[in-house]
């Protein structure tokens, strides 16, 4: 029987990354700066995400810090949770937990992903919060459900690794095949050993296989070795 691979103690940093690179509007730094003082708040979240980044400008992660401020007040979700992530690892600002969660709780009640899939995790940790998973997988759960891989992976793999019951009626392999679904590779192999070993469902070595090449092309190291393995 294949045994999973990766521990719970899951990096939420790239998938703050690659929302901030996203952000970072293919405009030019004045352009964005002009918006900005013009009031157009997009281009304020865009704005702090280029000087985050270093895209367009000299990277300044305490001057992102400040335009995510601004935008966070003027309703930008995304910027409350960029800023909230500042806030959760002191990056441009002094660590703060609590701070941390006020500004997720904002992002997340905005509608924006990331910053429900951080506020989960910060209810799991009990970080800034008093611990409360089920609370947290509410949040993994919200941002699954807006299409946020990592907030499906998340709770299947809390559901997996701290054997915590997921509170709605669905199971783990679900969880793990949204997260596939949704472009995380990670998701597409532990989905891969669910269907290998037969974990609470008929064990389908094909299935496995063409997940586990899904994750490969992804250029995920355990998709490409356990495809290799199961080719011999």
């Amino acid at each position: 029987m294949r045994k999973l691979f990766l521990t719970l103690l899951l990096s939420l940093a790239p998938i703050c990354l690659a929302g901030v690179s996203a952000a970072a509007a293919p405009i030019s730094l004045a352009m964005a700066q002009a918006e900005c003082d013009a009031g157009k708040v997009e281009s304020c979240t865009a704005l702090g995400a280029m000087y985050e980044t270093g895209s367009n400008t000299e990277r300044d992660v305490v001057k992102a810090a400040q335009i995510y401020e601004k935008a966070c007040a003027q309703g930008s979700a995304k910027a409350c949770g960029f800023l909230g992530w500042k806030y959760k690892i002191g990056k441009g600002v002094e660590k703060d937990f609590y701070k941390a969660v006020q500004l997720l709780e904002q992002a997340c009640n905005g509608d924006d992903a990331i910053g429900c899939t951080l506020l989960g995790s910060m209810y799991f940790a009990g970080k800034g919060v008093s611990r409360n998973s089920e609370k947290g997988a509410g949040f993994f759960i919200k941002a699954c459900d807006m299409e946020q891989a990592v907030g499906c992976l998340s709770l299947a793999m809390y559901y997996d690794d701290l054997k915590q019951v997921i509170p709605d009626t669905k199971d783990k392999r679900h969880y793990y095949a949204k997260a596939c679904e949704y472009g995380d590779d990670i998701g597409c192999v532990r989905l891969g050993v669910i269907y290998e070993n037969g974990d609470g469902v008929e064990a389908d070595k094909d299935k496995a296989l063409q997940l586990y090449r899904k994750a490969c092309a992804d250029n995920n190291t355990y998709g490409c070795q356990y495809a290799a393995e199961m080719s011999q």
